[in-house]
């Protein structure tokens, strides 16, 4: 009666809908009728409703990854939990764009306003990154291998990331943005058509433009996957060793995708401790490391915030005696 532990992927129903709306316009071309409004909007509508979805995960998770500190909050990744810090970014980002529209309180967001926050929020790093004061780590807060000046153990010397990551990164994950947002604005104005579909307007979109909005869509996916601006789960493929005993770790996403991390990993380097359950990966590597920034991506089922509400099962004081050679005693 319980959920599956299973990650659900926006993205597949972006896709079945794009394919969908690939055989409406395909039929509408054979049959001579250049517009087909009801079979359209049965499927544009659904459509939009993905988009929106999968392009409001990937700017948040874009925006949570860089302004927070994942050293004081540990190198685990929530959609929901992230959600917060994301819109506050992203209001932060469109404020400095000059820009009049904002997220709401509510958290729902229409494809107009989130294709401004795509280049607002690349601006934002950009001017961010190049400033010259940063929020670095009282020494207080350090580890004590960072103290000791065993800097290759640890990444975190600044209270975001976006201090910490390497800076070709950065600026390779700006011009993606950038692309991202041409991508759609120009071959098509994908927000003219989804409010020409949802709405009963006396222009509507061609069949050339629907056939257009899919490539779009299209393009701007394998965009996303490739960048990893879309936070793709990573699951454990197999583990592999070479002649010397090194053990490495091969992850692999939906589209088999594969990475290779070598095991095992220094804790503070930036990479998920636990590489047996689904990763994360970020754009993004630390200074002192070839791996990218990852996070373990935590279940979003009812069973998870169930059991998270339930007191923990405590062993009476007895049970916990250890014998002398180290082993618990269960008598």
């Amino acid at each position: 009666g319980f959920d599956l532990a299973a990650f659900p992927v926006e993205t597949d129903a972006l896709e079945k809908h794009v394919r969908s709306l690939r055989v409406v316009v395909a039929g509408a071309r054979a049959s001579g009728v250049d517009v087909d409004r009801e079979g359209y909007r049965s499927v544009a509508v659904n459509l939009f409703v993905a988009l929106e979805e999968v392009l409001h995960d990937a700017i948040v998770f874009v925006a949570w990854v860089l302004f927070r500190d994942h050293f004081e909050s540990g190198l685990s990744f929530s959609r929901e939990e992230s959600i917060a810090l994301g819109h506050a970014t992203l209001n932060r980002a469109l404020s400095s764009a000059g820009t009049d529209s904002r997220i709401p309180s509510s958290g729902r967001v229409t494809l107009g306003p989130l294709i401004e926050c795509i280049p607002a929020l690349a601006s934002l790093i950009e001017q961010t990154s190049q400033a010259s004061t940063k929020q670095r780590r009282p020494a207080s807060e350090l580890p004590e291998a960072a103290k000791r000046a065993q800097l290759g153990s640890f990444a975190f010397f600044h209270k975001q990331a976006l201090d910490d990551v390497r800076v070709d990164d950065v600026t390779n994950l700006i011009q993606r943005l950038r692309e991202l947002h041409r991508l759609l604005v120009r071959r098509v104005d994908i927000p003219w058509v989804r409010n020409c579909v949802d709405h009963h307007r006396p222009e509507f979109p061609t069949s050339e433009q629907f056939g257009l909005v899919c490539d779009v869509i299209d393009a701007a996916l394998q965009l996303m996957s490739n960048s990893r601006i879309y936070p793709y789960a990573y699951y454990r493929d197999r583990t592999v060793s070479d002649r010397f005993g090194r053990r490495r770790r091969i992850l692999v996403n939906r589209y088999g995708d594969e990475v290779e991390i070598r095991l095992p990993q220094p804790v503070f380097l930036g990479v998920a401790q636990n590489l047996d359950a689904p990763v994360v990966l970020s754009p993004f590597r630390m200074r002192d490391s070839s791996l990218p920034l990852a996070f373990n991506l935590v279940e979003p089922s009812t069973y998870r915030a169930l059991m998270a509400r339930r007191p923990r099962r405590r062993l009476p004081p007895e049970s916990r005696k250890v014998d002398a050679s180290g082993a618990a005693n269960p008598s």
